[in-house]
């Protein structure tokens, strides 16, 4: 709720936060205030401590509550601050429209419906594996794009709140960082 430490509840990979207001009343009812909301800036993100290596079978999850129209990653994988590459992400548009994508020689990638931005809580799920890849938003399933799998093998970090999403991306953000709260983020 507090401080640079995001703790990993399930592990051992706490996340590095970098100035962000901690403890914000999140998604769950009474939950003590565990949310926190980035500012949409290269100072505000978190990653994970480790790089892990990539991911083929995954799934990406988060709460978020936004209004900003300059878009930005929610959830993703990805070197540190200074490198460009992204991969294995949850990003929205400018349009509020949210964005699962890999990598696999091309970038990859599947949408929901704009207007996401809109002030209120949303659940977003992501999903890779055998079959191809999935997107549901608030618990419905609003895109799939079946028979791709990601071939990008190297060891990045989690981040959370931000990174460059990276060229060729559809509805490529005005900003790569997210301005608005995450919360119960998982991978």
């Amino acid at each position: 709720a507090s401080g640079s430490v995001g703790n990993d509840v399930a592990g051992v990979d706490n996340l590095i936060v970098r100035p962000a207001a901690r403890g914000l009343a999140g998604i769950e009812p009474g939950g003590g205030g565990a949310a926190t909301s980035f500012g949409g800036t290269v100072a505000t993100y978190a990653n994970t401590n480790t790089r892990p290596a990539a991911p083929n079978i995954f799934s990406l999850e988060a709460w978020f509550n936004t209004t900003t129209t300059r878009g930005g990653e929610i959830l993703g994988y990805a070197g540190g601050s200074a490198e460009t590459g992204n991969d294995r992400s949850i990003y929205m548009s400018n349009a509020g429209r949210v964005f699962f994508e890999f990598v696999d020689g091309t970038p990859r990638a599947i949408g929901s419906a704009a207007g996401l931005n809109d002030g209120r809580w949303h659940h977003v799920v992501a999903t890779q594996g055998a079959t191809g890849m999935s997107l549901y938003i608030d618990g419905v399933l609003v895109n799939s794009l079946a028979g791709v799998k990601p071939t990008s093998a190297y060891s990045a970090y989690f981040a959370v709140g931000g990174h460059p999403v990276g060229a060729g991306r559809p509805e490529a953000p005005t900003s790569d960082f997210f301005a608005g709260t995450i919360d119960n983020v998982a991978t």
